[in-house]
């Protein structure tokens, strides 16, 4: 045998130090992870210094296809059996006992239902005692499950993200989660004991995700603030496509960096101490039974994060302003990128906002639906806005059919833009590129360094 066949043979990844091969291993799921111990005797133990533990229910069932009774439906696609599931369980316990990390670093538990809240508790007690710095938890039947008050003081935890709705027991010291840097919630009709103190007291937060579920019961008030966060995401649905409570979300976040809303109830935004922000995503969901409330609240919104550098606004966001707002749009001077979606409606609004952000730089744009009226669809200005004239550098237009609509936007923007340098034009998928490069070939340009991208 040669010196070649010997290397070839020779099972160099069994050689690597433990430290190493658990690096490895931390890529793969806890199961398949756990497997490796049959391969020899090196790898036997090697699994139980693994650093991240993360359990998902979904890896040991089958998925059931079709209409079941007895059987669930995960918004991820995944059907399984509404029992529990015993198997899975056992597992989780077995390898919480044989794992023998100092230190976890990463806990996640992905379950539809326990036979035994027991169970729970005892696995996060466990993880608790050996000062697990990431925990994310799933438990999609059980409502109000009550986590452990020593996870709340515990000083090594810097990530909890909690994707179904657990009990949140504030300490009484009023000192809660000391070291979290990031923390996501998914709250169900919360009481204000929490939602006015819970996002006030964490001291070293800087990346918050709150999922509400409101109600017309009562009026409830999120009291956020903290001078380290810097990102801030924000969803709240309702029953109702509107809400005529007033629930108030008051932010004082002098740091703040991003803030993403999502809001398809419109309850009262009120800002305090806000920077100048990098960036701001707002999803307002409109109705038409909106009154003079829904609206005045999404104008106070628009109206309050004027110091925005980027700003994103979806289809249904530039329909409700469009309602709102008609021929005035609010000054967003330090705009320099602006995103936006629009449907049917909407389309009027764009000049407009255009005219508000003089110093704007890069402009991307999608359309969300076909339009094939006369009365929708891009309609140009007698007056150019300035921003297009000398700052708009780059364009990217999304989902591109070549209709009148869409085609009519990327003509006006090609002859009125003087300092464009890109323009990066995705067709969608139904759309014939050949054709539409024969029409965009033809279309006057305003920038001679106007370089024009098709996918």
């Amino acid at each position: 045998m040669n010196e070649l066949e010997s290397l070839s043979k020779e099972d160099r990844i069994s050689q690597l130090p433990d430290g190493i091969l658990c690096h490895i291993l931390s890529f793969l799921p806890i199961k398949c992870a756990l497997a490796t111990c049959i391969l020899s005797s090196r790898w036997r133990f090697v699994w139980t210094s693994l650093p991240n533990l993360c359990f998902d229910e979904r890896l040991h069932m089958r998925p059931v296809h079709g209409q079941h009774m007895g059987y669930i439906f995960r918004k991820d696609g995944f059907c399984f059996s509404e029992d529990p599931n015993p198997v899975f369980e056992n597992f989780v316990t077995r390898v919480l006992l044989l794992t023998n990390p100092t230190a976890i670093r990463k806990f996640s538990l992905d379950c539809w239902e326990l036979t035994d809240l027991t169970h729970f508790r005892s696995w996060v007690d466990s993880i608790i005692m050996r000062n697990v710095r990431e925990i994310e938890l799933f438990l999609g039947s059980h409502k109000l499950v009550r986590l452990p008050e020593s996870i709340f003081t515990l000083t090594t935890l810097e990530v909890l993200k909690l994707y179904s709705d657990f009990v949140i027991k504030i300490p009484p010291s009023g000192l809660c989660f000391p070291s979290l840097k990031v923390l996501s919630v998914v709250l169900e009709y919360p009481d204000n004991n929490l939602t006015e103190r819970l996002f006030s007291i964490c001291p070293a937060l800087e990346d918050l995700s709150i999922e509400g579920h409101l109600d017309d019961k009562s009026v409830i008030n999120f009291n956020i603030s903290s001078t380290t966060l810097k990102r801030l995401c924000l969803s709240f649905t309702n029953g109702v496509a509107y809400s005529n409570n007033e629930h108030k979300v008051m932010i004082t976040a002098p740091d703040l960096e991003l803030l993403n809303i999502h809001d398809f109830c419109m309850v009262s935004y009120m800002f305090h101490e806000l920077p100048s922000f990098t960036k701001v995503f707002i999803d307002i969901f409109y109705d038409d039974g909106w009154s003079r409330v829904q609206s005045g609240r999404a104008q106070r919104l628009v109206n309050s994060l004027t110091k925005a550098k980027f700003l994103a606004l979806s289809a249904d966001t530039i329909y409700a302003l469009d309602k709102i707002y008609k021929d005035v749009f609010p000054k967003f001077p330090n705009v320099t990128c602006l995103e936006v979606k629009v449907e049917l409606l909407g389309w009027c609004l764009l000049p407009i906002i255009f005219g508000s952000l003089p110093n704007l730089e890069e402009f991307v744009f999608e359309k969300k639906l076909s339009c094939h009226f006369e009365e929708f669809g891009w309609i140009e200005q007698p007056n150019t806005p300035l921003c297009l004239l000398l700052h708009v550098k780059k364009i990217e237009i999304k989902e591109f059919e070549g209709q009148k609509d869409d085609l009519g936007l990327v003509k006006y923007l090609l002859k009125n833009c003087k300092v464009l340098n890109t323009m990066i034009i995705r067709c969608k998928e139904t759309a014939s590129k050949e054709s539409l490069c024969q029409k965009l070939v033809k279309l006057q340009r305003g920038s001679m360094t106007c370089e024009v991208e098709i996918f």
